[in-house]
């Protein structure tokens, strides 16, 4: 089974970060975003993964490279316009079906824990045409909610509703398994998407469309503050992802970049070669970026510095740290 990845977007809501950076390298755990979906996939048996690019492509080829690094070969679709969700699958297509008839389409810019080898089981089991993963939540502003029946068979769509309007707890993540007939369902020339007009219409007219539901973790770090949270929640333990970095309670860690005059209330994830001079304070959680200087006199509070930033004694103490206009190459050293 391979894996659409859909990278293509601007990640408007991430400026000014995403004005030098695409949103699927963003810094999370000290890894471009991506990385984990790519290693989750991998994980997960899938023997291939395509990503299509529009914004900045050159900054994820160059980050991801060609799958060496994951077992399994990753390529690119480059949009010089972009074609939505479905669009941009369709243009895969070869690719896609070329080793099974099913196969993942996922979101590109976000961190989660779904077990994509039991979506994809799930799915065969069912005979569905398309299966969307679901979450419940508390909160439903601001996603798109998915009715279904009591046998999780899909019956309508709200985009957006007032929590008040809300038919339903089930969000829709942007995580799908399809069979390849849903390529005889997509426009065969311009724009589509799937959450808005392919998988709408196909309820609609009774397709077999169905819903997973899982409580695994999931962010689509679609905000600054989304991203700030996603990276303080790796450094609290409360994601089960591999991360990189040490993670540190204290300035008496014997790291030797850590002065131990120094202030730290961990816990703190040091991303490889930053610096924590004499003076300063870290007050956790936080994560401090690749090669990061904490200077003295600096204060650092459940933060996100930046990889490469310098924080001064007259910086901002909490929030997203550092110049977002050092960014372009963070992950090519």
């Amino acid at each position: 089974m391979r894996v659409m990845i859909m990278a293509a977007g601007l990640g408007t809501r991430l400026r000014p970060l995403t004005e030098h950076l695409p949103k699927p390298v963003a810094p999370v755990g000290n890894r471009p975003c991506v990385d984990y979906l790519l290693r989750r996939i991998a994980d997960a048996g899938c023997t291939g993964a395509i990503m299509n690019l529009h914004y900045h492509p050159q900054t994820i080829i160059d980050t991801i490279g060609d799958g060496s690094a994951y077992g399994m070969p990753v390529e690119y679709s480059i949009e010089e316009e972009l074609l939505g969700t479905a669009g941009g699958t369709r243009k895969c297509r070869a690719f896609l079906t070329a080793e099974d008839d099913v196969f993942l389409v996922t979101s590109g810019d976000g961190l989660h824990t779904i077990d994509l080898a039991a979506l994809a089981a799930a799915h065969r089991a069912s005979g569905a045409l398309a299966t969307i993963t679901v979450k419940r939540v508390e909160d439903i502003t601001g996603f798109g909610v998915v009715v279904t029946d009591d046998g999780g068979r899909v019956t309508s769509f709200q985009e957006k509703p007032a929590p008040e309007d809300a038919l339903s707890d089930l969000v829709n993540v942007g995580v799908y398994c399809f069979s390849a007939a849903i390529f005889d369902e997509i426009p065969a020339e311009g724009q589509s998407d799937f959450g808005s007009e392919i998988l709408p219409r196909l309820v609609a007219e009774g397709a077999n469309v169905r819903a997973w539901v899982t409580d695994a973790f999931w962010s689509d770090i679609g905000s600054l503050d989304e991203l700030l949270a996603t990276n303080l929640a790796i450094a609290m333990g409360a994601v089960d992802v591999e991360f990189d970095g040490d993670l540190i309670m204290d300035s008496d860690c014997g790291l030797p970049n850590i002065s131990p005059d120094s202030v730290i209330t961990g816990p703190v994830l040091i991303g490889e070669g930053a610096e924590v001079h004499s003076g300063a304070t870290i007050i956790g959680p936080a994560v401090i970026g690749q090669r990061a200087v904490i200077e003295q006199g600096a204060v650092v509070e459940q933060a996100l510095v930046l990889p490469e930033a310098e924080i001064h004694a007259d910086s901002p103490a909490t929030g997203i740290l550092g110049d977002v206009e050092n960014l372009d190459a963070v992950w090519q050293r």
